[in-house]
Order: structure tokens, then C-alpha cells, then sequence
């Protein structure tokens, strides 16, 4: 049996930028996908979002990753 490690992480964020896709205006948020490819590359994937954590600096996605444990 794989045994597991998890992660809570918050997300802050406060840069967005705009762009096409399938027709429709989307934004990106590259902070998050910056924070996300590096733990990404350490292993880690996303396998649950909950929204939102509402912080006096903003309101903050909470994310659940997983990895296998070495």
C-alpha cells in the first residue's frame, strides 16, 4: 500500500491578469500558479480546494495536496 503525506496550504494572492480562452475573458492568477508548479516539482498535487478564507489582508483559497511518502 502507497503511504501518503498531506499539506494544508492558503494561498494569498492580490496580482490577476486577463486573457481569452474558448471565447470567454478568464483570469490567471500567476502567483498561485508560480507557488503551485514549484510544490508541483516537489511532488505535491492538488487534491482538494476550499474557498474562502476571508483574513483581514484579503480572502485566501485553502488547498489540501498529497504526495507519497519516501
Amino acid at each position: 500500500m502507497t503511504r501518503r503525506e498531506y499539506m494544508s496550504i492558503y494561498l494569498p494572492h492580490d496580482r490577476k491578469s486577463s486573457e481569452k480562452a474558448a471565447g470567454e475573458t478568464v483570469e490567471r492568477i500567476p502567483q498561485i500558479e508560480a507557488i503551485l508548479n514549484d510544490y508541483g516539482d516537489q511532488g505535491w498535487e492538488v487534491v482538494a480546494m476550499a474557498m474562502p478564507l476571508k483574513m483581514s489582508s484579503g480572502v485566501y483559497p485553502e488547498l489540501i495536496l498529497k504526495r507519497p511518502k519516501v
